[in-house]
This record gives structure tokens, sequence and C-alpha cells, in this order.
């Protein structure tokens, strides 16, 4: 029920925050293109217990040098993605789709006559959805257990797809894209598209959805992203942005209908941003001496991950209603030294957190971006004692 992308430009959290565009009851009564309101709230939590709560998976090490994504956890722990494993000094050549697992990685080839598959979710089942080019374009696709990748069809009248998200329900979002441009879309379980409502919107995308089929993304209107919510083949709502702001978007939301993800200023500072059910926006913080963060998961309980800059850089984070936002590696049981985890890509219902980093170079002192030459490195977090 969460992810992000993950891409191999290294810059601190605050530049990526600021320069680059990614991946129950409507939480307002507006439809696309209607003004926002401007309230909302600031988080202010408890003082955070540093105290070590997660043990570390090694899961893979991927190189720079292309845009790797990392996206998860599902129930049992996995991941999944896309990039070039790095295996002792030589990385593989070719890029591929993948399945992270404490057992070891599986490659994922999508499609058949397609290549440079990624994979963009993974529901609690061990269905996989994501992309794959083709000679049409990008083509999004569904991988069953033990069955081989399926073509999800565009919509009527475009040439290319890409899947993000898949509930329990076999119910699959992303986007169609064609003479009309990109439009959010949902497939069913057999696998047949239909648009979501966006009226007035010149672009839009689905990239979460939980199981209630509850939809959470993106829709251009006005010239700038908004982030917004489905619910029952409803018309696209779309979500508060924190006071100021110009815009946003929405990438998780769980099974209670909580969305998180960010709002923007004009210049792309972004802000980590949980949107509950009566509508309003609250902003998550930052850590400390940050300026910018963004959520990118949360699970049932309303934990939430993502990556915040702060006074040693980018770091990973969770927060929760107890503690407030906190660097997750402080967190750590016995961590390798001189690791550094920077982005926080998913939480699981139990708990269990997919998690990036790199170890830092020793002769800087903290982490301002300095990580553009070292693999990215992919963890599972588990909560101690479970």
């Amino acid at each position: 029920i969460s992810w992000q992308v993950v891409t191999s430009n290294s810059r601190s959290t605050r530049c990526s925050m600021r320069c680059q565009d990614k991946s129950g009851s409507p939480r307002n009564g507006g439809s696309v293109g209607m003004p926002q309101p401007s309230s909302a709230l600031r988080y202010s939590g408890a003082a955070p217990t540093a105290e070590p709560a997660f043990n570390l998976v090694d899961l893979a090490t991927l190189a720079q040098g292309t845009s790797a994504v990392v996206r998860g956890p599902n129930a049992a722990g996995h991941a999944v993605g896309g990039g070039r494993l790095q295996q002792g000094a030589s990385p593989a050549v070719t890029r591929q789709g993948l399945l992270f697992q404490a057992s070891g990685v599986v490659p994922v080839q999508g499609p058949d006559n397609s290549d440079f598959a990624t994979v963009f979710g993974i529901n609690d089942l061990g269905a996989l959805v994501g992309g794959a080019n083709a000679a049409a374009g990008v083509q999004a696709f569904l991988q069953a257990p033990g069955q081989a990748a399926r073509r999800l069809a565009p919509l009527p009248g475009d040439d290319a797809s890409m899947a993000f998200a898949i509930n329990n329900h076999q119910q699959v979002v992303g986007f169609s894209s064609g003479p009309l441009g990109q439009r959010a879309v949902t497939w069913s379980a057999t696998g047949t598209p239909s648009a979501l409502p966006s009226a007035g919107a010149t672009s839009s995308r689905a990239s979460g959805i939980n199981d209630r089929g509850e939809v959470v993304g993106t829709v251009v209107t006005g010239g700038s992203r908004q982030p917004a919510l489905w619910t029952a083949s409803a018309a696209a709502q779309l979500l508060m942005l924190l006071p100021g702001h110009a815009m946003g978007e929405a990438a998780a939301v769980n099974v209670r209908g909580e969305v998180v993800g960010y709002s923007a200023t004009a210049d792309e500072v972004r802000r980590a941003t949980l949107w509950g059910a009566a509508g309003v926006a609250v902003d998550l913080g930052t850590l400390a001496g940050g300026t910018a963060s963004h959520a990118t998961g949360i699970n049932r309980a309303g934990d939430v991950v993502g990556t915040s800059d702060s006074t040693r850089g980018s770091r990973a984070f969770v927060w929760t209603r107890r503690d407030g936002m906190q660097d997750l590696n402080a967190l750590l049981v016995s961590p390798p030294a001189g690791l550094v985890l920077t982005v926080a890509v998913g939480i699981s219902d139990t708990g269990s957190i997919i998690a990036v980093g790199h170890q830092q170079d020793p002769d800087e002192r903290d982490d301002h971006g300095h990580d553009h030459e070292q693999p990215i490195r992919v963890f599972l977090l588990t909560r101690t004692g479970s």
C-alpha cells in the first residue's frame, strides 16, 4: 500500500524536494479546478524516544548511474523495483525488474516481446504490477504468483500505459497515455481499464489504492500538480494544501482512508503531509534543522515514512502520533559503520519498513549529497521482538 521512486540523482533532500517532479468521504467539497481551503494543522507530538527499535535485513545493492526504483513492502516484507544489481565490483549490464526477498533477489522480465521492466507495486498475495518497454511504447503489466506477466491494455485509442499499485482484490491503478494526454486509470481484476473522472484536468495519474477501492494520485489543473482522491467512481477530489502552498501530490492511502504525500510552495519546497478523514492537511514537519520533507507511505495504524533533510543531510524518517518524526538511523539495532538511510519508501501494517541508503564517505562528516558515486543499498527494517 505504499511506495516511492528512488532515483540515482543523489542531490540532498532539500534539492530533490525542490527540483524533482516524480512518481471514505471526500477530503474537501471541491472537484478538480476548484479553489482549496487554506486552513491546515502542524503536528506537535511528544518528545521522540530514540531507542533502538529496528533490525536490519540487507536485501540488495543497486548500481548508481541509471534511475533505480524501490517500493514496498507487502505483508511478507517483500519489496519490488527496477535497476542494475551490483554484484561485487561489477554491476549488471542490463536494467531489469526486481523482486527483493530476504532469501535473494528475483529478476522480473515483464510480458513477452518487452524489455527493461520495472515493478512499481506488490500486494500481500505477491502479485506484481509495473511497466515495460514494447514496440508500441511503455506498457503496464500484471504478474500473478507463479504465472507469466500479462499486458494491461491502455484505454481505447491510447498506446501506452503504466501500473503503479495493486490492492488485495487485484484492482490495479496507474495511467493510460495517448492523443488525449495522460489519464489516471484503474484496471479491474479481469484487466479491463477504466478512466478515473478528472474533469477540468489536463493530466492525471493514480499512484495508490487501498482495499476499499479508494484511489489517490495527482491531477494537473491550472498548470500545477494537485493531490487528488477518487472514491466510489466519483470525480477527483482535490486535497487541501498547506497554507501558502501551490501544489502537491498524494502518494499512498491506508485502509482507513488516510492519505500521505506532500504539499509544496511555488518553488517546490516540499513538506510531508497527512490528510485525515476530516479533510484537514497536517504538516508532519521535518527532522532537526530541515526545511523540506516528503511522505511516501502509511500503514493501517497511521504510521508514516518518508524522507527529510536535516542538519546532517537527507535522512529516512518514521512518524507516529506518539513520537512525531524520528530519524530512522537513530532507531537501528547495531547498524553497519558508515551506513546512512536516506529514504524510507514504505511501511507495512506490521510496522516493517523498506528503506534505501548508502555507505557514507569516511571523509565526509555529514551527508549533503555526496553519495552520487555510491551504490544504492536496499534494506528491510523489522521491529525488534517481531
